[in-house]
């Protein structure tokens, strides 16, 4: 946008097809933020949490974070296992969004929890008018429904008697994932724990 800084991206895929057209695929820098593991916490307020994704990291990074709320806001965030810090900002129940509410901004090296982000300056989008063409992508190729779980020994094999373990929602198709969770166990596992693990 016109008034922020350069944003740095990080190229992740780029095509070379025969017709010349190079197509280079690239996310912005806080994508890193899913590489990046933050150690067990348990903070009281928004302060605190912004403070421990920082100091509890498991690796150097850039990444800072900031608020323009209150640094008092009382609000409870529980890491209990390493995650990404992107997964604790907004991906996880009981995230950082859930918790203390807001729109993120991502500046560069900076992830900036605001009440609200930019500014309403009175301007309706419309199709025709100032909307003069709309394109969507969508990819779904690796999206499924559910899992059938399964672990496979040398002489053994666990496997649900219902198969599958399902994904919660309503989907207008299935496409079911066969998922070999034979690496988690290095024995057999309970049929709880081989259910538990897929969910």
């Amino acid at each position: 946008n016109p008034f922020d800084e350069h944003q740095p991206f990080r190229i992740y895929r780029i095509t070379r097809p025969l017709d010349g057209i190079v197509t280079v695929y690239a996310w912005h820098i806080t994508y890193d933020l899913n590489g990046i593991p933050v150690k067990p916490f348990h903070t009281y307020t928004i302060e605190g949490t912004l403070s421990a994704l920082r100091t509890n990291a498991a690796i150097e990074n850039l990444f800072t974070y900031s608020t323009d709320k209150d640094e008092g806001m009382n609000g409870e965030v529980v890491v209990d296992v390493p995650l990404s810090a992107r997964y604790i900002l907004g991906g996880m129940e009981g995230s950082v969004l859930q918790t203390y509410r807001g729109e993120y901004k991502y500046d560069r090296f900076n992830v900036a929890l605001l009440t609200n982000r930019g500014a309403n300056h009175g301007v309706v989008l419309r199709y025709g008018k100032n909307i003069v063409r709309l394109e969507q992508d969508e990819n779904f190729s690796n999206l499924y429904t559910g899992v059938a779980p399964y672990w496979r020994g040398d002489e053994e094999s666990v496997y649900l008697p219902e198969t599958i373990v399902f994904v919660t929602g309503t989907y207008d198709f299935e496409r079911i994932l066969a998922l070999d969770l034979t690496e988690r166990f290095e024995t057999a596992p309970s049929e709880e724990d081989l259910r538990s693990e897929a969910e």
